[in-house]
C-alpha cells in the first residue's frame, strides 16, 4: 500500500497532531543525543512553511503508563526550541483540558504534548484514547515509524485524516526497494543503526 503524504494545500491554516519519536537520551535532565529531534525536523519545518500549527506527541522512555517525571519530555522541548530556534510550548499533558486550552489560544509556537505513554491505553492500542489524542485536531501526520500506535483511520470517518512525514516515506520507500533488492535494504538498516544517515 502507498503512503498518503500531505500537500501544502491540505494544510494551511490547520491544527496538525504529529506522531514523532523523541525517545531521546537524557543525562543531568537535558538532552544527549539530538539525533532523533533532528530526524523529524524536515517533516515539521514543512509543515510550519505550510501555515499549520503543529503539535507533538512521542514517547519517551518506558514509564509503563504513570506520570513518572524522569520520563517527562519537557526537556526535549528545550532541545527542540534551541535547535531551531522556534516557539515551542510544552503541554504538561497529552489529553484533556490543558490539551483543549492550548489549541484554543494557540499562536505560531509549535505545542510538545507530554509523554504518551504516561496512559497505559496509549500501547493498548485503546480506540478511545486514540480519539482523546484526536480531537482538538484536523489532521494526523505519521512520522514515526517506529512507533506507530492507535490508529486515527478507525473511527469511522470522525477522526482527523491521516497522512505520513518524511521519515515515513523514506521509510516507504526503502520498504518498497528492499522488496526488490534484500541486499540494499541490510546495508541501509545497518547504517541506520549505526547513526549514519
Amino acid at each position: 500500500m502507498k503512503l498518503k503524504t500531505f500537500l501544502p494545500g491540505d494544510i494551511t491554516g490547520k491544527k496538525v497532531l504529529v506522531r514523532v519519536d523523541l525517545n531521546v537520551p537524557l543525562s543531568d535532565g537535558k538532552v544527549a543525543d539530538p539525533t532523533r529531534i533532528c530526524a523529524h525536523l524536515p517533516t515539521l519545518r514543512a509543515l510550519k512553511a505550510a501555515g499549520a500549527k503543529v503539535a507533538l506527541i512521542s514517547h519517551l522512555g518506558r514509564p509503563k503508563g504513570t506520570a513518572d517525571m524522569k520520563y517527562s519530555l519537557r526537556p526535549v522541548g528545550d532541545e527542540l526550541a534551541n535547535i531551531t530556534g522556534w516557539d515551542v510550548r510544552f503541554v504538561p499533558e497529552c489529553i484533556g483540558p490543558d490539551v483543549r486550552k492550548a489549541t484554543s489560544d494557540w499562536g505560531n509556537e509549535v505545542l510538545l504534548l507530554e509523554n504518551v505513554r504516561f496512559h497505559p491505553e496509549e500501547e493498548k492500542n485503546d480506540m478511545d484514547f486514540a480519539k482523546k489524542l484526536a480531537e482538538n485536531f484536523d489532521l494526523f501526520v505519521m512520522d514515526a515509524f517506529s512507533s506507530q500506535g492507535p490508529c486515527f483511520d478507525k473511527g469511522g470517518g470522525r477522526g482527523p485524516s491521516v497522512v505520513c512525514g518524511a521519515s515515513d516515506r523514506e521509510r516507504d520507500r526503502d520498504a518498497r526497494d528492499s522488496a526488490r533488492r534484500p541486499e540494499k535494504a541490510f546495508r541501509s538498516d545497518t547504517w541506520r543503526s549505526k547513526g549514519i544517515r
